[in-house]
């Protein structure tokens, strides 16, 4: 990490953009959204424009593939600031994850309540005695 910030600030990195070494884990199955920008402004950076755009793009699924409950979709009005150019997109996708969490929140819950009624799946489940 250091290397890259020295490299940033010799100017190498103009966009500031970080790069991490390490692989990310899984996230199992947390409800994720995520929104890519519609206008390619990263192009607009001359000479690795182009090549910005295939790696965020390129980012964004493999972010997409952290969970295996995520949403990949592209707010076709926004360059990088989506909750400004449209915040209506924004907006719906935090209220449509918050949605889906409280959901399978409420699954687990519900086969909670189910196995609790007996004690003996919570227990085995658990492994600990029931009350």
């Amino acid at each position: 990490m250091r290397a890259q910030t020295l490299a940033t600030y010799a100017g190498k990195n103009p966009e500031q953009l970080v790069f991490t070494d390490q692989d990310v884990r899984s996230a199992g199955a947390i409800p994720v959204r995520l929104l890519q920008h519609g206008k390619r402004y990263l192009t607009s950076v001359p000479t690795y424009g182009q090549g910005l755009e295939e790696d965020w793009t390129k980012g964004q699924k493999e972010w997409q593939a952290v969970s295996r409950n995520s949403e990949r979709s592209t707010a076709r009005g926004s360059g990088h600031y989506i909750y400004v150019d449209e915040p209506e997109v924004a907006v719906e996708a935090i209220e449509r994850v918050a949605a889906r969490a409280a959901e399978q929140d409420a699954g687990r819950d519900a086969g909670r309540d189910a196995e609790d009624v007996t004690g003996r799946d919570t227990a085995k489940a658990t492994g600990r005695a029931a009350d």
